[in-house]
């Protein structure tokens, strides 16, 4: 707007300088018809088809000038006017009625206006290339930074993923020595318990008073290494920085805070729910907007996936479904889902009396 604003003002600058060259050369009534002239030929050149209209345009005005020199005190704003099309090698036709011209003065003016204007233009343009190659640069330069953000965000989010699966492979870890070795132990605890009870020889108290207490103390052991290879595990809101960041098919919300301090089998089954729930949005959804929400109920969690678009098929409980359902029921929760008009709904309970392992 403020560079059509000033085109108008030199057009209308160049105007008068036409005009008080037309009365500073004994001005007669007649005169007034190379000012329309002028003006109809700007209109004629909107017009008529680019690029020929303009040299048309230039080359009519360049024979009435040859018969009519005064037309070419108007020369300047047509000049400007041709310029805006980006063709200044048009102007030399313009040059060429000039020496026509029986009055010096005008013809110093009016050739002197037609070059500045055109090396004007020429330093216009100039100007207009070494922005673009300066805003070429700061693209450039911007581009670099962005890549390099990125790498580090990937980066980064390789070393999360990493830490993640350490985790869940050390959780399993844990639960293979609670199901197994643990229980062998108990059992043998048991067992032994079971023989002392019934035990008459003497000779033997002593010894099986000796292996219950080694027994007792692998169990301590036992206990004591699957806690602290639990408390190495991720948090929930560590866990979900991955997943959240690699989904780029729609924006993601996230509402509600993410929870804490829950047991890390809890916290499996969340993150393999919303993994879960979000890979089949991907796969089977046309959803624009995603909402996960974490709500603290007072007798249970409650972790909702929720997206706004019609599924590519109708609804199928797949594996995918079922292996969500078998998670959440095997610790005691429940998963519940629900689809309407553009709208499907996961929503995962927990209840908030999780166990631990011993």
């Amino acid at each position: 707007m403020k560079l059509a604003h000033n085109i108008i003002g030199e057009l209308i600058f160049f105007l008068i300088l036409g005009v008080a060259l037309l009365i500073h050369q004994q001005f007669q009534p007649y005169m007034i018809i190379y000012l329309l002239l002028s003006i109809v030929s700007l209109n004629l050149q909107i017009l008529l088809p680019h690029p020929w209209g303009d040299y048309f345009l230039i080359c009519i005005l360049g024979i009435f000038a040859c018969w009519y020199p005064r037309l070419s005190y108007f020369f300047p704003m047509i000049s400007r006017w041709v310029l805006l099309s980006a063709s200044p090698n048009k102007l030399i036709f313009l040059m060429i009625p000039l020496i026509w011209q029986h009055n010096w003065t005008s013809l110093l003016i009016s050739g002197a206006v037609i070059l500045v204007i055109y090396f004007d233009f020429q330093n216009h343009r100039w100007q207009q290339l070494n922005q673009s190659r300066l805003q070429l640069l700061d693209d450039s330069f911007e581009k670099q930074a962005q890549l390099q953000a990125q790498n580090l965000a990937l980066k980064a989010n390789e070393q999360t993923k990493i830490q993640l699966q350490l985790a869940q492979e050390r959780n399993h870890i844990a639960r293979d020595i609670h199901d197994n070795v643990g229980h062998l132990l108990s059992s043998s605890i048991i067992q032994l318990g079971a023989i002392q009870t019934i035990n008459q020889d003497q000779q033997l108290k002593p010894v099986l008073t000796q292996l219950n207490l080694t027994l007792n103390q692998a169990m301590t052991s036992i206990r004591v290494s699957v806690h602290d290879i639990q408390q190495h595990a991720l948090t929930l809101s560590q866990a979900l920085k991955p997943i959240i960041a690699d989904f780029s098919f729609c924006p993601l919300q996230i509402q509600g805070s993410i929870f804490k301090d829950l047991s890390n089998t809890f916290n499996n089954v969340i993150i393999m729910t919303i993994k879960e729930a979000l890979t089949n949005i991907m796969k089977h959804s046309q959803a624009h907007q995603v909402l996960l929400k974490f709500q603290i109920l007072p007798a249970f969690y409650q972790v909702q996936i929720l997206n706004d678009g019609p599924q590519n098929t109708e609804f199928n409980r797949g594996m995918g479904l079922i292996s969500m359902q078998q998670r959440a029921e095997e610790i005691g929760g429940q998963l519940h889902i629900y689809q309407g008009k553009n709208k499907f709904l996961i929503t995962l309970i927990l209840p908030k009396k999780d166990f631990k392992y011993a």
